[in-house]
């Protein structure tokens, strides 16, 4: 029978294992949440020299911070916390990180196999807690003598491998005592290292496809990391004579003639014979609704399902800007009338926009990325609901290219102050949160952490009074459960909330109703440019 000192050895020993083996690997920043089942995780990181980390004492939080971290800088993060419900709140980070394919190494402590079900205090099934939503999960028993070095090596290279397609889970059981004063042996394993590779279509597959290109097609191009050399892009549309419809979080966003801005007021008339999506997916429901054609084109790095309306005709699995430069040679020069035509329409919108927001001085929700399309000097992070829809559809920069991140994976409303503090930790660089009241109400907590980020982050709340977006669906004319079920009516004001926690917030209040009222406006007047089409 093992000697209780010698259990608390061991489940240090392991612990020290896991931090020294992921820090082999390439993981450099560690996020956790208080918690005593969890403290020989705590020890173990500890002997690490000068580890990069954020404690924080909500793991909701604390795990959207990690989220951001590795969305922004595209490295994996680690993250641990204590057992029981602590795990839990871990869920929507994960769920968010699964669909978008976010690099979170998640370490649980846990107790003992033989506590469960047992009334063990803190203590629930925590294995395959996330199965559906983690790309690789193991449970270590770290209080196990004959759990190797070379084990706990081989284990964490696996999964920090795994979650370059999104989170992992290792589930850490302990018994007690949880840690001892033993002294540690010297590490002897090296971890497995996997080289890297990238998937490249086949000569004869590049042939068949261009072959299937015709005159009238569009490029539209999904979320897609920042970062990226997009010439190849660009080459692409200009030998094809199409136009390129970028998606606010496509990072692609930049002065060329084929790009079309405000193509959600174009999306009227003749339809495209061929769609080419590259990346993931699309913030407009009328531009997902719009792009019907014979051939529907998918190029991305990955495996994953991007086709909500089930269209997609041919999946390419590589990176969407390889492809564009391997295929461009096997491209034959289309016409110019289809783009000519785009063209002509960007000129007439673009006209209609910016004399309506020349008149209209009121900064109303659509102004606010007019306006900020001009000034925008920091990279940005949206919530969702309004501000990405409305990013999508008015901020187009046509100065220097930053960074715009968003949680679309899930689209919640949770988490999104969390995630942007670890998305401004990730980018090293000051970051422009903009979010609404409701998505502000869900993460208060988390202003904790803009108070204590390394990096500023200046949080802009547009406050309506409730959820904004479902103003504009059918539910809102059933004015005897909407505003209590649906809008989510409230009367906070947020500068209660700068003043607990010693930040500025920024503010803006609006209505409603005018919001809905000025996005019709706007539409009914670009629809002016187009009323003699078909």
């Amino acid at each position: 029978m093992l000697e209780l000192e010698e259990t608390g050895f061991y489940n240090l020993r392991s612990s020290r294992s896991l931090f020294y083996h992921l820090a082999k690997c390439g993981v450099d920043y560690f996020c956790a949440s208080p918690g005593s089942s969890s403290s020989p995780l705590a020890l173990g990181l500890n002997f690490l020299e000068n580890p990069k980390t954020l404690v924080h004492f909500d793991e909701r939080g604390m795990a959207f911070h990690a989220l951001g971290y590795a969305k922004a800088s595209q490295k994996p993060a680690a993250l641990f916390c204590a057992s029981g419900t602590a795990v839990a709140n871990l869920f929507p980070a994960i769920m968010e990180g699964a669909l978008s394919r976010i690099s979170l190494i998640v370490i649980t402590a846990d107790r003992s196999q033989d506590k469960y079900f047992s009334g063990e205090n803190q203590t629930v099934v925590q294995q395959k807690m996330f199965e559906d939503y983690v790309k690789f999960q193991c449970d270590i028993s770290m209080s196990d003598p004959f759990i190797t070095e070379e084990f706990i090596a081989k284990m964490v290279s696996h999964a920090v491998f795994m979650s370059k397609g999104g989170p992992v889970h290792i589930n850490c059981q302990m018994r007690w005592p949880l840690f001892s004063s033993k002294e540690m042996p010297e590490h002897l394993a090296m971890p497995t290292h996997y080289e890297k590779s990238i998937s490249i279509p086949t000569e004869s597959t590049l042939d068949r496809l261009s072959k299937m290109m015709p005159e009238k097609g569009v490029i539209v191009i999904g979320a897609n990391p920042f970062k990226q050399e997009i010439s190849s892009l660009f080459a692409l549309s200009e030998k094809l004579n199409w136009p390129i419809f970028a998606d606010i979080l496509s990072n692609c966003r930049q002065n060329h003639p084929n790009l079309i801005p405000y193509y959600n007021f174009m999306l009227k008339g003749e339809k495209p014979e061929c769609v080419l999506h590259f990346g993931d997916r699309l913030t407009s429901k009328n531009l997902q609704e719009w792009l019907t054609a014979p051939y529907y084109f998918h190029v991305a790095d990955h495996s994953d399902r991007h086709d909500p309306k089930h269209k997609v005709t041919h999946r390419v699995e590589c990176d969407p800007f390889v492809f564009c430069e391997k295929i461009l040679p096997y491209i034959e020069t289309k016409g110019n009338s289809w783009l000519k035509s785009w063209q002509e329409k960007k000129k007439a919108i673009t006209e209609k926009l910016e004399e309506y927001f020349t008149e209209n001085t009121t900064l109303t929700e659509p102004k606010i990325f007019w306006d900020l399309a001009k000034t925008l000097q920091t990279p940005l992070f949206l919530s969702n609901s309004m501000p990405v829809r409305d990013a999508d559809t008015f901020l187009f920069p046509t100065s220097e290219r930053h960074p715009i991140l968003s949680n679309r994976g899930v689209s919640g409303s949770d988490g999104v102050i969390a995630t942007a503090t670890g998305a401004a930790q990730g980018l090293k660089t000051a970051t422009l949160l903009i979010l609404g009241d409701i998505a502000a109400l869900h993460d208060l907590n988390s202003l904790a952490l803009v108070k204590k980020a390394k990096h500023p982050i200046t949080c802009m709340i547009i406050n309506n009074g409730g959820g904004g977006i479902f103003s504009f669906l059918p539910i809102a004319k059933k004015k005897e459960v909407f505003e209590e079920f649906i809008a989510t009516t409230h009367d906070f004001k947020f500068e209660h909330a700068a003043k607990m926690f010693d930040i500025p917030i920024i503010e803006l209040e609006t209505n409603r109703e005018d919001n809905v009222r000025h996005h019709e406006e706007i539409t009914e007047l670009c629809a002016s440019c187009f009323c003699t089409d078909s």
